[in-house]
């Protein structure tokens, strides 16, 4: 993380009903966000980010949970 604790964590993308035919992962979405906040990183698991998070995260961090499907085990895993 950088100096402010901002940083963004982005984890594989997957389609929902669809087959994924755009090309686009989190690995590729992360290169793009870099432009902006190069303090962001592609994850490829939930352990990783709980990982990552125990060890960077303080008490007065804000860590915001988005997207689908079962990401909320994230937010499990971490408490």
């Amino acid at each position: 993380m950088n100096s402010r604790n901002e940083c963004v964590i982005v984890l594989p993308i997957y389609a929902a009903r669809e087959e994924n035919i755009s090309g686009v992962t989190h690995t590729k979405l992360v290169e793009t966000i870099k432009e902006k906040n190069p303090d962001a990183t592609a994850f490829d698991t939930f352990e990783e980010v709980v990982e990552e998070l125990k060890k960077t995260a303080t008490a007065d961090n804000v860590i915001l949970v988005m997207g689908a499907g079962d990401v909320t085990e994230v937010t499990k895993k971490l408490f």
